[in-house]
């Protein structure tokens, strides 16, 4: 019988081509456990040009995130056809948490009301603590509109998250003298996390000429590394538009519309396969999904199909491998549309009751960043700390 050590010489001997294209067609799981083998696959499975090819064939999987209130938090996750379903389970002592964005195969959490931010890869189920925001804690308010998503720009190779409310203030009490009025304060706040520098910079809301037209939390779809999400313009309330956010030079900029889309015509966003699609309810009850096929050519716009029942809202996730798409519906139900059909079917990740369902997508992924610069100096901090206490008991020996 061959042992383990005969199995990894054998290995060692197969060509890194021929070993690179064998580790691209494996599963995550089975790729994982390849990553003992030796230590020529181990170079070859952690190497930047073999993770970024495995996160281009990488599979797309739903997740919604529960936290009981226990000392884990539990992503339930599974296929796009509702298959190979499993619980991810991470160590971290919350009362409640909420996905923010999804890139790359990395989650941006928030948990026990924004005292945590993590950026968490389930695949792997690794996970890095990030700098808490003060600001996105302990204001008062009556009501919260918000916005959030997580990107990657390759230009300067870093990760950024952003998270934008919009704060209203309680109305006054029947005594006020300011009782007439229907709000008191109301303001936009942007704040955008640097990954690299560990920490979080304030963004002037005046520069963004949109408001909320969802009284929910709205996660950002990413595509080329960018989040996107659908809002209304302040000037003369103009109708809706789709914005991203530029991480290069941190400013929000938009995305053509098709001409046919009435000004004023609410729509949802979503991905599907790997073009940014909206969904729209048509004359009747008939709910169309259109695509741009181009990203950035207005004229890309094209119809992809047409679910003939009548819902409040679609969202685009994602596509089966029979053609099936799954969808959100009216924000609190995952289904899957049969085009061919004209079936659906309902699905369940987890079994608690949500009032808005925190579901997004993200793909099974070897990514993960590296530290960011702060915790690199921290731990050149301990290892020089270490180095002097070692030194300075060997002195006293003496």
């Amino acid at each position: 019988m061959a042992t383990h050590a005969m199995i990894q010489a054998r290995l060692e001997h197969i060509p890194q081509d021929i070993a690179f294209d064998i580790l691209l067609r494996l599963p995550v799981k089975s790729l994982l456990r390849f990553k003992s083998a030796g230590k020529s696959w181990l170079a070859l499975t952690t190497s930047k040009d073999f993770v970024e090819a495995y996160h281009k064939r990488a599979n797309i999987r739903c997740a919604q995130i529960e936290s009981p209130g226990s000392a884990f938090i539990s992503l339930y996750t599974m296929d796009c056809d509702a298959s190979n379903c499993e619980v991810v389970e991470l160590d971290n002592d919350t009362f409640n948490a909420n996905i923010l964005g999804s890139c790359n195969g990395l989650l941006l959490i928030e948990a026990n009301d924004d005292q945590d931010y993590l950026l968490w890869n389930p695949t792997l189920n690794k996970c890095m603590k990030i700098a808490y925001n003060p600001s996105l804690k302990g204001l008062e308010i009556e009501y919260e509109f918000f916005i959030s998503g997580l990107g990657y720009s390759s230009t300067i190779d870093n990760y950024k998250a952003i998270v934008a409310t919009k704060y209203v203030s309680p109305p006054c009490g029947p005594c006020s003298p300011l009782r007439e009025f229907e709000n008191i304060y109301e303001a936009i706040s942007i704040f955008v996390y640097n990954f690299k520098h560990n920490s979080w910079s304030t963004m002037d809301g005046e520069k963004f000429p949109y408001t909320f037209y969802s009284s929910t939390r709205s996660v950002g779809v990413t595509l080329n590394g960018a989040p996107h999400w659908v809002v209304r313009r302040c000037m003369l309330r103009t109708g809706y538009v789709i914005v991203y956010f530029d991480l290069v030079k941190e400013k929000f900029r938009e995305v053509q519309l098709p001409n046919w889309l009435p000004v004023y015509a609410k729509f949802e966003l979503g991905i599907l396969e790997g073009c940014l699609c909206i969904t729209h309810k048509s004359k009747g009850s008939c709910i169309e999904t259109w695509a741009m096929r181009e990203y950035g050519v207005k004229e890309s716009w094209s119809k992809l199909f047409v679910i003939s029942q009548s819902f409040g809202s679609l969202i685009p996730m994602c596509f089966t491998r029979n053609g099936d798409v799954t969808m959100v519906v009216n924000g609190r139900k995952l289904i899957i549309f049969n085009l061919k059909e004209n079936t659906q079917r309902l699905i369940s990740l987890s079994y608690g009751y949500q009032k808005c369902l925190n579901v997004a997508t993200y793909v099974e992924s070897l990514i993960f960043p590296k530290a960011h610069d702060d915790e690199k100096k921290n731990k050149r901090k301990r290892s020089h700390l270490g180095l002097l206490m070692k030194h300075t008991h060997a002195y006293e020996s003496e």
